[in-house]
């Protein structure tokens, strides 16, 4: 199963978030990327730390766009994927391989941060995003 798969919740603010800024004629990739690195840093804030290996493994990025990272040469290269991806959409993350299950478990008690923080980090910032996109909407494009 895929990671991002097991996320709960995430896809009902994005779906939302989604309508919100499709409403937004011309959107752009600055105010994409604004409103992406604005959830990366919201969500680092929140992000368990212990070692600071998953904090340090978030990432925003044009969806399509792969980035070559350093991995010890006994792992496997993360697949492709497949299809066409739509034009002016961003991509939020970890990297970190226990980024989700850290995300999801609510039972785990941290000494900083928290469950959730990315989901979080969508939900309270879901105003600040629109307002990202909009305010760097391509006029007249």
């Amino acid at each position: 199963m895929n990671r991002r798969n097991r996320l709960e919740g995430v896809n009902d603010v994005l779906g939302n978030l989604n309508e919100e800024i499709q409403g937004i004629e011309n959107r752009s990739m600055k105010g994409l990327m604004k409103a992406g690195l604005r959830i990366q840093r919201e969500s680092q804030k929140l992000a368990p730390v212990l070692t600071g290996n998953l904090k340090a493994s978030a990432y925003t990025r044009r969806a399509g766009e792969f980035v070559r990272l350093d991995t010890p040469s006994s792992s496997k290269a993360a697949p492709k994927p497949s299809g066409t991806v739509p034009p002016k959409r961003v991509e939020i993350g970890f990297t970190a391989a226990y980024a989700a299950a850290v995300h999801e478990n609510l039972e785990s008690r941290h000494e900083n941060g928290q469950a959730k923080y990315l989901e979080t980090a969508l939900r309270e910032n879901k105003f600040k995003i629109v307002n990202d996109v909009r305010e760097n909407a391509d006029v007249g494009a």
